[in-house]
């Protein structure tokens, strides 16, 4: 498949011909001899975990400030989901990441992206992320289709952070990490890596 062609390129950028030979990925002029990749763009992700004391029998949502002391408490990994502030996948949720920019490496790009979805407070706070698995991902936005390599990392939150949700997020939740809803998640890299953490748990 070719997501040049896919994505409705009808003109060559460069002399504005209609004699375009579409490549496995690349389209090439037949005009002016004008080559264009579409390579894949590289995006980071990060599975963040906390350890979280709650009543047994009972769900995370139900406890506040306010709550009776358990009598019996059950200790569990909560996992920190994103809930998205756009498209694709409004409202669905996500990890917290983003897109690699030009001139960053991985661990920058991460930092940059959680940095700006959640604040600065949590990143100070977590472990060293360590590195989890890559995956396939194609991302849909204003009608073009884009290959992307996601790289997901894993860490841990040490302590406590306040979140301050912006950019792509538009709020987060704590999610007990056997109670994950993977219908909601967003995008199946996403849910390739949740599934990888959760096997390697046991």
């Amino acid at each position: 498949m070719n997501l040049l062609k896919e994505n409705g390129f009808q003109f060559c950028p460069k002399c504005g011909s209609e004699r375009l030979f579409f490549q496995i990925k690349n389209l090439y002029c037949k005009s002016c001899g004008f080559v264009y990749y579409q390579n894949t763009a590289v995006g980071v992700g990060v599975i963040i975990s906390r350890h979280a004391k709650i009543p047994k029998d009972s769900k995370i949502s139900e406890i506040s400030k306010d709550s009776e002391p358990a009598k019996s408490v059950k200790s569990t990994q909560e996992l920190l989901l994103v809930v998205r502030a756009r498209e694709p996948a409004l409202g669905y949720y996500d990890l917290p990441g983003g897109f690699v920019d030009p001139g960053e490496n991985l661990e920058q790009a991460l930092l940059r992206e959680v940095t700006e979805e959640l604040g600065r407070e949590i990143y100070a706070k977590l472990s060293r992320p360590k590195y989890l698995l890559s995956a396939d991902n194609h991302y849909r936005y204003k009608d073009n289709t884009y290959a992307v390599c996601d790289v997901f990392f894993r860490a841990e939150l040490e302590g406590e952070a306040e979140l301050i949700p912006a950019d792509d997020v538009e709020s987060f939740v704590w999610c007990p990490a056997d109670e994950i809803d993977f219908e909601r998640i967003a995008f199946p890299s996403a849910k390739t890596a949740l599934q990888l953490w959760l096997q390697k748990q046991h």
